[in-house]
């Protein structure tokens, strides 16, 4: 299965979410299947998203990046681990601060 990552308006009348679909073949014809994150109000007005999925030691990621500090024109890269369904299926996974690692400390500054 072929799989097209993108940046995906089908929440908003804007790109938060990175989508992807499916195809049998490099040059389709592809088919929707759906979100793998959505960054939708992490800074309200200054949404942004670009983004890919890379496998790496054994484990799939999807990598994208946002806005931060309440302005468009910082950015915080992001990286969230993914899985696949027998189907091919990428369910949608949360953004979190936490990224490929386990959980932050409660306490620790980020």
């Amino acid at each position: 299965m072929k799989y097209l990552v993108y940046a995906d308006l089908s929440r908003a009348d804007m790109p938060t979410c990175i989508g992807y679909a499916t195809s049998k073949a490099p040059f389709g014809p592809y088919t929707y299947g759906g979100v793998i994150v959505d960054n939708d109000h992490c800074n309200p007005n200054n949404w942004n998203n670009h983004g890919s999925i890379a496998k790496f030691n054994g484990q799939w990621y999807v990598f994208y990046h946002r806005s931060t500090h309440g302005c468009n024109k910082m950015r915080k890269a992001c990286v969230e681990p993914i899985t696949f369904n027998p189907d091919g299926f990428i369910p949608e996974v949360e953004m979190t601060s936490q990224g490929a690692g386990g959980p932050l400390e409660a306490t620790s500054e980020i």
